[in-house]
């Protein structure tokens, strides 16, 4: 993240106005640990206005066009460009369901200024990747093309501002262009037929039900998609994209007042309609009756049950309305903690929760409480679920809860303030406030009116808040399972209310709240000895190694203010494990994340760090076992005493054990009812040739991991800190580490560094093909993972690399752009460090089953290309121009620093080296892209598998 100014530098620029605005009131701040002042408190006025950011430059051109400028510093040396038109798939007539998303579509395949593929050619050629840099997004309320760009040379601005300009009134749509691009459109909406999506489509028709959204979906009507009536969507572009339904938006590392100038100059000759059709108004009308809806699905794979409260959204533009938004979010916060502590209890019908706010369209949101439920215990999971909100909104919050999940806000919101606001955050919020009315609000504002507001929210606003969510508020429940299970539980629907209806209304007794607060190493181990110290001065890097045979890599930045990173990794992993100990082996990280370590659970120690700034994960693999996260310098203790009890305190908790071998089920279960997964799960068993090893997600798999096989596991690994590498790069002194390290690391146990081991069977040799059947969407799916024996250098990995870049660059502009087959193809590549080391490539992409066969042949003869002609100079320069952009993007953030010192010390490369990184993406060239080709593509040695559907029956 970029380097940010200290809190005191920003207040002139950011807080006056904030500060102006509440200094009328007498009002006592709490401090960060969340406490009242004694003194006399006055509450806010709430009828005030929320301060406008004033870097913002707004205006509006002569024809109507808004546009909102603002400078921003991260990241360094990026724009963030936005076309916004307030036009969707609601304004579709008949014969253009779908077209609004399709005009979308169309208007990057060309206009009169930048036709054909001009415009992604361009953005390419100055280092953007298409999908991730040059994008857009079709709703059913608005349309957003989304452009991120270099600012190193005002003239790429400008060029890109000149392209949103005609893609704004001066679109081709040219017929030859439309034949291609239809077959890209069909493609996506083949790849959105899943479960999911079915799910999400009957949901939203529900809920929407009686307006024009319910029938105007934004991927539309497939007959309407087959014919892309070009004329249909001229209709749909000259009607509604008009400047007086238009914004632009610009946020970046920019001269804020010469891109002003450039808006105006490019956008003010967009000209107005001169019979132009006025935007409706959509309305959905809310009923206040509860109903209950279950839907089914063949391809599910879990059954949920969701209590959705509509309700018509309010923009934020006063202190009353922040005010408000704090109490939603304090009591989906408690509500939310409520119904974990419920899903974790021993016997619970319930496995997973979820409180959220969901934005269905622009006019109707909606609470969203549900949870996944247990094999056949619908109903009471149905009763567990609506029984806590009753509770919550009969007997209220207690103070402890309260206190507690308001100084988690606050202590987040803290924690953000020291992140840089991202450029593209800070356009999303932008692109809100011209299409709702919703003031921007940046993260620095956002802590200051949290730490303001907070103190007045009450009990008794937590409690008229759930009151508002009974199931008698026009409450729709809706129940996903899957179809046809043998065994399932059915409610009928109207018994579903008088379930929810009864144990919402018989809530007996209020939750008693006894969380205390226990020191996690009450006793501190006996500091050890840091044994070698040397510096290396051209990357700025500390490389210690402790006596115990642990190595520390630190390298103290200014990338971002109050933000440390961690990486640890440690060689060996489930590799060591034999065949009988490898699920509980492999698995031992989720075992500890739900067991927890030193004296709390799982559940407690996630709450712990919630009022932290503190992130903290593990992750098992076969080649070694990682920990890793994040940290303010303030909580830098409390990550070292982690660290320090995963590696001596694992718990033997066999009550959360139990809960979790009961979600693992629930989960490997349902995978066979996905096509997706079983698509995955077959190339893992195909490529470990149906080895115990490669069958991870199955039944079998999750039935056999056992509590003390995977305690002892990773006790085996973790007892000896030898091999062991940590690697810490951000805010911090090497005076304030130093004694952590000495003392919750140099004091562990050494040892012989261990190492992987070749496991399971030898990898497969010359070409493998595979075809399944699953799934009833009319789509089909190949992967194809190129693999061969890889030498462990530095170049050999940035070759690698480079190769698949290339590669998908190729097959995109191949498969997508010219043959119109598929919506995207993706290239991968990894390296697998397991005895002998060896690379692979993985090319993945879906597509028609009548399609799918003529592709792959297309997909082959391009990589031939590039292995034999090699990459021609258009696309060595787009590869080159993307890694240099990619590389100036990471130079300055701590997690890439992070996380290539690791992968450095790993392969036993010189740490020195990364600092030449970028030196070697410049020098490359033809010849060196096109030997990386011939090395790295060769399809003398892969595996292939395809899925087709399922066979339709006819009656």
């Amino acid at each position: 993240m970029a380097r940010r100014p200290r809190r005191e530098d920003l207040v002139a620029i950011i807080l006056a106005p904030l500060v102006v605005v509440l200094g009328i009131v007498a009002w006592v701040r709490r401090d960060d640990a969340g406490k009242h002042s004694s003194a006399a408190q006055t509450a806010p006025r709430l009828d005030v206005a929320i301060p406008a950011d004033t870097q913002i430059q707004t205006g509006q051109l002569r024809n109507h066009l808004r546009y909102f400028v603002r400078r921003n510093g991260w990241p360094e040396g990026r724009a963030e460009l936005r076309l916004v038109v307030n036009a969707g798939s609601v304004l579709e007539a008949d014969d253009q369901r779908g077209l609004a998303h399709a005009v979308e579509h169309m208007v990057f395949r060309g206009t009169k200024r930048f036709p054909g593929h001009v415009v992604e050619n361009y953005l390419e050629s100055v280092g953007m990747r298409g999908g991730s840099d040059i994008n857009a997004t079709t709703s059913q309320d608005e349309t957003v093309f989304h452009l991120t760009v270099p600012t190193d040379r005002l003239g790429v601005i400008d060029t890109a501002l000149a392209i949103l300009a005609d893609m704004a009134h001066n679109a081709t749509f040219d017929p030859v262009e439309a034949r291609q691009e239809a077959g890209v459109v069909m493609s996506e909406w083949r790849s959105r037929s899943d479960a999911g999506q079915r799910f999400y489509d009957e949901r939203t028709a529900l809920l929407l039900a009686g307006s024009l959204y319910a029938n105007h979906p934004t991927i539309g009507d497939t007959a309407v998609l087959r014919r892309f009536d070009v004329g249909a969507m001229r209709r749909f572009y000259t009607d509604w994209y008009r400047p007086e339904l238009m914004a632009v938006v610009a946020v970046g590392d920019f001269d804020a007042q010469k891109v002003e100038r450039l808006i105006m100059r490019h956008f003010a000759e967009l000209p107005t309609s001169s019979t132009p059709r006025t935007r409706p108004t959509t309305v959905v009308t809310r009923g206040s009756a509860p109903r209950a809806k279950v839907l089914t699905d063949p391809e599910a794979t879990a059954s949920r049950i969701a209590l959705w409260r509509t309700k018509s959204p309010v923009a934020r533009r006063k202190l009353g309305d922040y005010r408000s938004s704090l109490v939603d979010v304090l009591w989906r916060s408690i509500l939310s903690e409520r119904l974990d502590d419920a899903a974790d209890r021993p016997g619970s019908p319930i496995l997973e929760t979820e409180v959220e706010a969901s934005s269905l369209v622009r006019v109707l949101g909606a609470d969203v409480i549900s949870a996944q439920v247990a094999e056949s215990r619908q109903r009471a999971a149905l009763e567990l679920l609506a029984g806590e909100v009753g509770r919550l909104a009969r007997f209220g919050v207690t103070k402890d809860e309260l206190e507690r999940s308001a100084a988690a806000i606050l202590r987040a919101r803290r924690g953000a303030v020291e992140w840089s606001d991202n450029s593209d955050d800070l356009a999303d919020g932008l692109v809100d406030e011209f299409l709702t009315g919703d003031v921007h609000i940046d993260r620095e504002s956002a802590f200051e009116l949290t730490r303001v507001l907070l103190p007045s929210i009450g009990p008794q606003d937590i409690l008229a808040r759930a009151r508002s969510a009974s199931i008698d508020s026009g409450v729709t429940l809706i129940v996903t399972q899957p179809a046809h299970r043998a065994g399932a539980e059915t409610t009928p629907r109207d018994d579903l209310i008088g379930v929810a209806r009864l144990a919402f209304n018989n809530a007996v007794e209020a939750r008693r709240d006894s969380t205390t607060l226990v020191p996690l190493v009450p006793v501190l181990p006996v500091p050890g000895k840091i044994s070698s110290e040397r510096h290396l001065p051209d990357v700025r890097v500390f490389d210690w190694t402790l006596a115990n045979g642990m190595r520390v890599i630190l390298k103290p930045t200014r990338f971002t203010y109050d933000q440390i990173e961690f990486r640890m990794f440690g060689p060996g992993g489930s590799s060591l494990a034999t065949d009988a100990e490898y699920p509980s082996a492999y698995l031992s990280d989720g075992v500890i994340r739900s067991t927890g370590v030193g004296p709390l659970s799982g559940r407690l120690l996630s709450r712990r760090l919630d009022s932290t700034s503190v992130e903290f994960s593990t992750n098992v693999r076969d080649d070694g076992i990682s920990l890793s996260g994040s940290a303010a310098p303030r909580d830098l203790d409390l990550f070292f005493q982690l660290l320090y009890l995963h590696f001596t305190a694992p718990r033997a908790d066999t009550v959360a054990f139990r809960r979790y071998k009961e979600r693992l089920a629930t989960y490997a279960y349902g995978r066979r009812a996905d096509p997706d997964a079983i698509f995955t799960d077959s190339v893992s068993a195909i490529v470990g040739q149906h080895g115990p090893r490669a069958l991870r997600r199955g039944a079998g798999f999750a039935a056999s991991v056992d509590l003390q096989r995977a305690l002892q596991f990773w006790n085996a690994r973790m007892t000896n800190a030898a091999g062991f590498t940590l690697v810490i790069t951000g805010d911090f002194a090497l005076d304030r580490v130093r004694p952590l390290v000495a003392r919750y690391l140099a004091s562990l146990p050494g040892g012989a560094p261990e190492h992987p081991r070749a496991a399971g069977p030898s990898p497969l040799t010359g070409v493998v093909r595979r075809t399944i059947v699953a799934g009833i969407a009319p789509r089909a799916r190949t992967q194809i993972a190129l693999s061969g024996a890889f030498d462990g250098s530095n170049e050999a990995s940035e070759g690698l690399s480079a190769a698949a870049d290339v590669a998908e660059l190729a097959l995109m502009n191949s498969l997508r752009e010219r043959l119109g087959g598929t919506y995207s193809a993706s290239v991968h590549s990894a390296i697998s460090l397991l005895p002998p080391s060896r690379y692979s490539v993985t090319i993945d992409f879906e597509a028609s089953p009548d399609r799918i066969d003529s592709l792959v042949t297309a997909a082959f003869a391009e990589l031939n290309r590039l292995r034999t002609t090699g990459p021609t100079d258009e696309e060595v320069a787009k590869i080159r121009a993307a890694r240099t952009r990619d590389r100036d993007g990471d130079i300055k953030s701590n997690s890439y620093w992070a996380s290539e010192l690791l992968w450095h010390a790993r392969m036993g490369w010189p740490l020195n080296t990364i600092a030449t990184h970028q030196d070697d993406v410049k020098l490359m060239s033809r010849a060196s892209l096109r030997a990386a080709c011939d090395t790295y593509l060769r399809a003398s040695e892969y595996v292939q598998v395809t899925m087709y559907p399922k066979p339709t029956t006819t009656r």
